[in-house]
């Protein structure tokens, strides 16, 4: 018998990938929603990049919620974060760095809540800790 926890990670996996290669592939001229990339800085001269991603945006109003990958930086360039987001939430594998470069933490999302499996890791690199959720809000 399958274990239900491997078949929603796989489902999960596979609806993620189409996703996020899907996204490269959206024509931004056709139809209400557009693709919008964003760039912020940390500085006024526009030289450090603080967070790079896209919004989906329809013509009559603007930015709309954060989609597809976004990467964070702290204030001397070095990455922080990569994180996956669907309608302004995060979904999908989600990275988390030390100053060094290192990873801190893995961890998966499923509309904004913790999902599936995660792993912490010492500055050294070496993992410290694994594990998993159960995709259950915290106010349940």
């Amino acid at each position: 018998m399958i274990n239900p926890s491997i078949t929603l990670l796989f489902i999960t996996t596979l609806f993620i990938n189409l996703l996020c290669t899907g996204q490269e592939n959206w024509d931004k001229e056709k139809g209400l929603l557009k693709l919008k990339e964003e760039v912020t800085y940390w500085n006024k001269d526009s030289t450090t990049i603080r967070s790079i991603g896209h919004f989906n945006s329809a013509s009559f109003s603007g930015l709309g919620k954060r989609v597809g990958m976004w990467k964070f930086y702290d204030e001397i360039g070095n990455i922080e974060e990569i994180t996956n987001y669907y309608i302004g939430k995060k979904h999908g594998p989600s990275i988390y760095f030390y100053p060094s470069g290192k990873k801190k933490f893995e961890a998966f999302f499923f509309l904004g809540i913790q999902d599936s499996i995660f792993k912490a890791y010492y500055p050294s690199g070496k993992l410290a800790e694994k594990g998993n959720y159960a995709g259950i809000p915290a106010s349940f």
